[in-house]
């Protein structure tokens, strides 16, 4: 049975992918690098993550 996601950016429906993120989420740390509340998860499709990609490592973040 296959899986079915939605793209939370452009709503276009995909199958999960292996070997990459399939969402992103919204974290809060402290001072002390401790993660405190995550509240948010986004699906991405294919296309809209690497474009998420792109678009974060333009602006000096790296992906870990």
């Amino acid at each position: 049975m296959s899986r079915i996601r939605k793209c939370d950016r452009c709503k276009k429906t995909y199958e999960p992918y292996e070997g990459d993120f399939n969402s992103i989420g919204t974290a809060t740390y402290n001072m002390d690098n401790e993660q405190i509340d995550v509240t948010t998860d986004y699906d991405l499709c294919p296309a809209c993550n690497a474009e998420f990609k792109a678009w974060f490592e333009a602006h000096g973040a790296r992906l870990e």
